[in-house]
Parts: structure tokens; sequence; C-alpha cells
């Protein structure tokens, strides 16, 4: 009888949550642990309907950074969404998504330095500010970047600014043609998307709107309504990276 009684007691206790608006929220359960050890991988983010792109931070349990724009202004944003010591950036909404304009987002290794500017070899952040500039520089313009860290604190590189000391990974460190995701700024006036694509000494090959093109470095401007992009391994040669683009045109 003591049971019956306690278990209706939880019911109306339930009920009542309920009628007040409030929800019954749920211990959140661990990540799997990170399986990174040695390198960084690109995550993919979700289309939302109003134009931006999204990213939940259950997707992974590996250190998180996003690179690219969170709205029109003029700036450039590299945002350490989860650092070593395995905080998560309040960047994050009450669900759990990270919302933005256009960019990449990346995780690494649980172990390694995402934001501390002190040490004698740069963070992950750095090495991203630095990439960004070159590409800045090489597509005619030049944006303050600036560095979100978890703990709210940004760090400001105007114009023409790098981090000294970084030195870029050969971002293009694979056997055969690379995938990647691209995530571009929605024109709802003119029905297209505009995004940065490619990466800092790697060759693109790129499926505009059915088009095959190709260009070396991260290009910005680029507008599409659909695409796909690929990096090249550094070692193809032209002729390997022609096969590979014929391979895309129709029979």
């Amino acid at each position: 009888m003591r049971a019956k009684v306690l278990i209706l007691l939880a019911s109306m206790l339930l009920l009542g949550l309920t009628l007040l608006g409030q929800s019954v929220v749920k211990a959140e359960e661990p990540l799997p642990a990170c399986q990174l050890t040695d390198k960084g991988i690109q995550l993919e983010a979700i289309a939302r309907n109003d134009g931006k792109w999204m990213i939940n931070r259950n997707v992974s349990a590996c250190n998180m950074i996003f690179e690219g724009r969170l709205d029109q202004s003029q700036n450039h944003h590299i945002l350490v969404l989860r650092a070593p010591e395995g905080v998560n950036h309040q960047a994050f909404d009450a669900d759990g998504n990270f919302i933005f304009s256009e960019g990449s987002l990346w995780a690494y290794p649980s172990h390694w330095n995402m934001q501390d500017f002190s040490t004698a070899k740069p963070p992950i952040a750095a090495e991203f500010v630095s990439a960004k500039r070159l590409n800045m520089q090489a597509n005619g313009y030049d944006w303050p970047i600036i560095v979100h860290q978890t703990d709210g604190n940004t760090l400001v590189f105007p114009p023409g600014v790098k981090v000294e000391g970084v030195t870029l990974p050969n971002n293009c460190d694979f056997s055969g043609p690379q995938l990647i995701q691209v995530a571009g700024v929605y024109d709802p006036q003119k029905d297209y998307f505009v995004a940065s694509i490619g990466a800092q000494g790697c060759t693109t090959v790129a499926l505009l709107d059915n088009q095959v093109v190709q260009w070396e470095g991260a290009r910005d401007g680029v507008t599409y309504r659909k695409v796909k992009a690929w990096l090249m391994p550094a070692d193809y040669s032209q002729q390997q990276t022609d096969v590979f683009k014929n391979s895309l045109r129709d029979p």
C-alpha cells in the first residue's frame, strides 16, 4: 500500500510540473571518449530553414573549433567551442546548438592545446588565425580576426596581423581526393550561397552548379546554388587531377 501511495505522489508531482509548463530534464549522459589522437577532422554542420547553419555540442567529445562568420559584419571569427579541460563555450544555446552564418567546424584530440597563447608552441586557434590571414590577403582583403576563448575572453588580431611562430600543417596530406563540407552565407534576394572554399596550400576541385572548376588555396566569394568540393592530395599531378575532374563531368 505504501508503495502505491509513493507512486501516486510521484505521478502527481510530474503532472504538476507538466501543467506548469516545465519539463523534467534528465541528466545528460557522458559522450563516448574522443577517438582522435594525431589529427583534426572536419565536422558536418546542419542546414537550418532560416539560411543559417548549426551544430550540436554532442556530435563529438573531442575538442571543437569554428572558423567563419557569425553575421554579416566584416569580421572573421575563430571560436573555441570546447577546450582541453572539457569546457563548452557559452555560444551553445539552451538546446546545445551553435548557430552561424558561414564557415567550417573541426574536431581535435582532447589533449591538444586549442586556445592558450602563452605556450611555446602556439595553439590550434593560432594556426587558424595565420591560415585565414594568408587566405584573406591572397583574396585581396584584410579583416580583423577575433579569437573567442571558452571563458568568454576574446583576442583581436587587426588587419595584417598573424601569430608569430606558427607552422601551418599540410592540409592535403591524404591519399585520394577528400570531400569537404561547404556551409555558405545564404542570400535570399538572389537565392544563392556565398562561401570560402578550399584550404591553404591545397588544390581544390569543385562542382559548382554542375560546372567543374579548379583553383589553388582557399577562394573567397564563391557563389553557388549546389556545390560539392574536394581537396586534392599534396602529391597529385595535374594529370591525376584532370582524371578526377573528368570523372565528375556528365558522360
